[in-house]
């Protein structure tokens, strides 16, 4: 699981709304990997997510999750966000 410092994960900001980010809890990750197992889970832009679930952020409004992918590599592209809201 990767380790983001603090102050770094204190930097930066959602691209979709401008709000803090902060590292995604054990339940919501858990609702995630459900969803992906239905086949459910998708990005902004409608694509089905198949990448690993192990730690992401998520936007302080609790509308975006952003997949971390490896030790600490993570996309805050505005197209590919998880909206979080509807499931």
């Amino acid at each position: 699981m990767a380790n983001l410092p603090e102050w770094f994960i204190g930097l930066i900001r959602c691209p979709n709304t401008g709000t803090k980010l902060t590292l995604a809890s054990p339940d919501q990750l858990q609702s995630l990997q459900r969803h992906q197992e239905q086949g459910t889970l998708t990005t902004k832009l409608g694509r089905t997510f198949f990448g690993q679930l192990t730690q992401g952020l998520v936007s302080e409004d609790g509308h975006w999750f952003y997949p971390v992918q490896g030790s600490m590599v993570f996309q805050l592209l505005p197209e590919d966000a998880i909206c979080i809201r509807s499931l």
